[in-house]
């Protein structure tokens, strides 16, 4: 049996990617179901909503993009340094994503 908050990140991953390909109206209960391999209900049961579901993505965004700024500070420590490396990572999840893109 499937390990059901290994189902919530798998649906909350899948979530992710569809929403930063075409935004929040751009996908549905059953885009997931598909690319997850799960029944519609089944993410019910997880997320009782779509707004459910997009919360708890934004939330845990929110969170990483926290601790990566927190990280940031404090391995460089050169203002000038700082803003250049937080473009440079935009700059390369822009050109060829390798670095998850924003999700709001």
């Amino acid at each position: 049996m499937t390990n059901p908050s290994s189902t919530a990140d798998d649906i909350l991953a899948c979530a992710r990617t569809l929403i930063i390909a075409g935004g929040y109206n751009g996908f549905s209960y059953a885009d997931v179901a598909e690319v997850v391999g799960i029944r519609k209900p089944s993410i019910h049961h997880h997320f009782a909503s779509k707004v459910d579901l997009v919360r708890t993505l934004v939330s845990r965004y929110r969170a990483e993009a926290e601790a990566g700024l927190a990280a940031l500070e404090r391995n460089v420590t050169d203002p000038r340094d700082q803003l250049k490396s937080y473009v440079e990572y935009w700059a390369a999840c822009i050109s060829d994503a390798t670095a998850p893109f924003c999700v709001c």
